[in-house]
């Protein structure tokens, strides 16, 4: 008779721990998503700002080299990638804002690291058509998978 009384007891605990870990759960998953929401909306407004500087200086060298006395081909060709990886970056930028509207959260993050990683390399681009080109840091704070 004891021993079926302190099964029971048992029993009894894990179904209200259970119950309190799914209540607890279920409470704090809204704060969760919303916290992260704001955080990747944080990130792409940064985001914005980088790109809107960079597509600041691609217009800029693009210009000058327009108005350049000697203009070479050789030096307009990866002006003209780096204008397409620019066009990019701001499409990707209305893509991003598309899902957090959404929110699908993970796509968003996967969609802005990846651009933040196209926007550290038209900044290496840059900076390497430009010595005197502005130099924004640009750091992942994603882990990639091994």
């Amino acid at each position: 008779m004891t021993e079926t009384l302190i099964i029971l007891g048992v029993c009894e605990v894990s179904c209200l721990a259970m119950a309190f870990l799914t209540w607890y759960l279920l409470k704090s998953r809204p704060k969760t998503i919303a916290r992260r929401k704001a955080l990747l909306e944080d990130s792409l407004e940064r985001l914005k700002l980088i790109s809107y500087e960079l597509l600041r200086k691609v217009d800029d060298m693009d210009l000058a080299k327009k108005y350049a006395q000697d203009s070479d081909n050789h030096s307009s060709s990866p002006l003209k990638l780096i204008s397409l990886d620019s066009a990019l970056l701001s499409e990707s930028l209305e893509t991003i804002e598309h899902l957090l509207k959404k929110r699908k959260l993970d796509d968003a993050n996967r969609i802005l690291g990846a651009s933040a990683k196209l926007a550290e390399k038209i900044q290496a681009d840059l900076n390497d058509l430009d010595q005197n080109a502005i130099v924004l840091k640009i750091e992942s704070k994603i882990k990639e998978k091994p």
